[in-house]
């Protein structure tokens, strides 16, 4: 086996590993981890180790590269020998019903202030779910803290529910965990009994990949042992606390910690786009691309690979490529949406919903409200709105019709669910959330670090080209913008913020978020003849701009000129660029065969959201305003389809000289 020579980070990693010290590798996306540890393991030939796999798929394919004094294996392989296999034949016997399951437990009926009366059945599959939790955990009790409440409205009070719950799982529990019980044990349960055996491991060192999501129960295993710990991962990867994985990397105490962020998977252009979301969540870490592929970000069409924020936001994908007769794959099988439109068909006909996450719900419409007008129910909002449009049938057709992902021409995923994995063109699916705006301040919120992270794993899935799509809006929010300084309008002519479609109030205070990367945002102002001082910052240390003047004369129908006057004196590494913008948008024109600026237009594939076209790239490329987010994104030309609806005439401002001549493409370049 040849060994690779190590770079300048892969030999820190191992130098602070023949300390004997614990280390801490942090792992940037595509940054050869793999191969780092195969490294340290070689230093080492006469120790034996353990290389502890996140999954049965990683293991296998660690079992072939290696060295041969390190054991590869996952913690359900260790933990199966003296708890697994004397279980075999419940593990490989047949599936129990809920009802059955409810009657070996006493399940009761349980009443819901908010929803209809729980049955047994229902409350079984909760206390199982329980259960679940409870081996993931590092907890030795079942407590309240395993119960998973269900989709509910804020105000509703399941602390009765939660009390019966945790009473039947621990008479599961207790049937699961017993030589001959009735119900049938998941993997799960015996790894929970090697977890609470206190296991020891007769390893020198132990390698911990993917510790960022560790299960509490495995991450508890690995702290008691007296073995030199080697852990890696990448915490702005860590997506699976929801489920109750926590990042091992944050808590646990070592003498080195180690960077790799060289990447290999991908080129320049999408470390730099890998690198905003780093800095929204907070990270240190700045990926570096590698300079032997080549990335970059734009329209791809088609993709290889469309990642999507949520289950439904993946069916409105696959129904769309299914329209174009597109061969198409649905990572996961989608069951989690064909039990969310079969609960749909039983609701809708007056039946229980037999769903976990729909239980304190009365009737479909209950579900319906929820999702439109409870901050709680955004994840569902997507799923119940497709479901409404197409009818359950169609989505349970759709998901059937789904091809194994060596047959198809295009893959569709989850962004959880593509973690791990990479393909050479990617779009992301317009059902990722911008943050609403604060109600006083009209400012965008600040984004969720469970979402920036989510939104990181998403992008680094790209080797070569990024479509950001539904992400694109990031680069407009002031986390990522830097600075917002306040600007008062001269004029009372409404005005509209930068990547917005809603108008403010004559005469509001509010702040601009801009900057010099995308300097073609900030020549703009409002038609109108009015005047306005944009004072803005970038504070990534790269650009500070002190203030700029934009003016804008004409009318809505009018021609357009716009110049620039910097107040005070501009470095010139920012001048250039302002300079440049400027000239692209008194040169950009619409080729004669595209909609034009300001044309209502439709995404082929994307049917749910309706943009405004707003100019065009020189690739050829049409720049686009409006969906779901009411970001901007570019497409190729092909893609879009004008709708077909008359667009309503707009008003002349107050004091301005109505004209014939057509609306200037150059004014509509700049999102106005």
């Amino acid at each position: 086996m040849s060994v690779l020579k190590p770079t300048a980070e892969q030999q820190a990693a191992i130098d602070a590993f023949v300390t004997g010290g614990t280390v801490v590798i942090h792992a940037g996306a595509g940054t050869g981890k793999t191969s780092t540890l195969r490294l340290l393991s070689a230093t080492r030939p006469e120790a034996k180790g353990l290389y502890l796999a996140y999954n049965k798929a990683i293991q296998t394919e660690a079992e072939q590269s290696f060295p041969r004094n390190v054991d590869c294996r996952t913690a359900h392989s260790l933990a199966y020998r003296c708890f697994g296999a004397p279980m075999r034949s419940r593990l490989n016997g047949p599936r129990v019903t809920a009802k059955k399951a409810a009657g070996v437990l006493g399940a009761p009926w349980v009443p819901l202030d908010s929803g209809p009366d729980l049955d047994p059945s229902t409350v079984a599959s909760m206390a199982l779910r329980a259960v679940d939790r409870f081996c993931h955990s590092a907890d030795v009790d079942m407590t309240r803290k395993h119960f998973v409440p269900p989709e509910a409205p804020g105000d509703t009070d399941l602390s009765g529910l939660a009390a019966t719950v945790v009473s039947v799982a621990r008479r599961a529990w207790a049937d699961l965990s017993a030589p001959t019980g009735h119900l049938k044990p998941s993997h799960d349960v015996y790894l929970k009994l090697w977890h609470l055996s206190g296991p020891k491991f007769d390893y020198d060192f132990v390698l911990f990949d993917e510790a960022q999501d560790a299960d509490p129960a495995i991450a508890d295993v690995v702290t008691r042992q007296a073995s030199q710990l080697i852990a890696v991962g990448d915490s702005a990867q860590a997506i699976y606390g929801w489920r109750g994985a926590t990042d091992f990397l944050d808590q646990v105490e070592a003498e080195h910690h180690v960077a790799l962020t060289q990447s290999w998977r991908f080129g320049p252009a999408v470390a730099e786009e890998a690198n905003v979301w780093l800095g929204v969540i907070g990270s240190e870490m700045r990926l570096v691309g590698s300079p032997h592929r080549k990335s970059s970000l734009g329209p791809v069409d088609p993709p290889d690979a469309i990642l999507c924020r949520t289950n439904g936001g993946c069916v409105s994908e696959v129904m769309a490529a299914q329209e174009d007769d597109r061969p198409v794959a649905l990572v996961g099988g989608g069951e989690d949406m064909v039990r969310l439109a079969e609960a749909s068909q039983r609701m809708t006909a007056g039946e229980p919903a037999r769903h976990p996450e729909l239980v304190a719900f009365k009737d479909w419409a209950d579900v319906q409200d929820y999702a439109e007008h409870d901050p709680g129910g955004s994840d569902l909002a997507v799923a119940v709105h497709l479901i409404d449009k197409h009818g359950p049938e169609a989505i349970i057709g759709a998901i059937h019709s789904c091809v194994p992902e060596s047959e198809a021409e295009l893959t569709i995923s989850t962004a959880h669910k593509a973690k791990g994995r990479e393909w050479g063109q990617v779009l992301v699916g317009d059902d990722f959330r911008s943050p609403k705006d604060d109600p006083v301040t009209g400012m965008p919120g600040p984004v969720q670090r469970e979402e920036a992270m989510l939104a990181y794993v998403t992008v680094t899935r790209a080797m070569c080209r990024l479509d950001n799509g539904g992400l694109a809006w990031v680069h407009d929010h002031p986390s990522v913008v830097g600075g917002m300084a306040k600007v008062k309008k001269d004029s009372p002519a409404p005005g509209r913020r930068y990547g917005h479609a809603d108008q403010d109030p004559p005469g509001y205070d509010h702040a601009i978020a801009a900057g010099a990367t995308r300097p073609e945002a900030l020549v703009a102002a409002e038609a109108g003849a009015e005047m306005w001082r944009y004072a803005f910052a970038r504070q990534s240390g790269q650009t500070h701009i002190e203030a700029m003047q934009a003016h804008e004369s004409g009318t809505d129908q009018g021609a357009i000129d716009v110049t620039l006057k910097f107040v005070d004196e501009v470095p010139d590494h920012v001048d250039a660029p302002i300079e440049q913008a400027a000239e692209r948008v008194s040169t950009t024109v619409r080729p004669p065969s595209l909609p034009a600026v300001g044309t209502q237009v439709r995404i082929r594939g994307h049917r749910r959201s309706a943009y405004r076209v707003t100019g065009f790239g020189s690739d050829g490329s049409v720049t686009l305003i409006g969906g779901p987010n009411g970001g901007w994104r570019s497409v190729m030309p092909e893609r879009v389809a004008p709708i077909a609806r008359p667009r309503k005439p707009n008003k002349p401002q107050p004091g301005a000289t109505p004209s014939s001549d057509p609306v200037p493409d150059a004014a509509r370049a700049v999102g106005l």
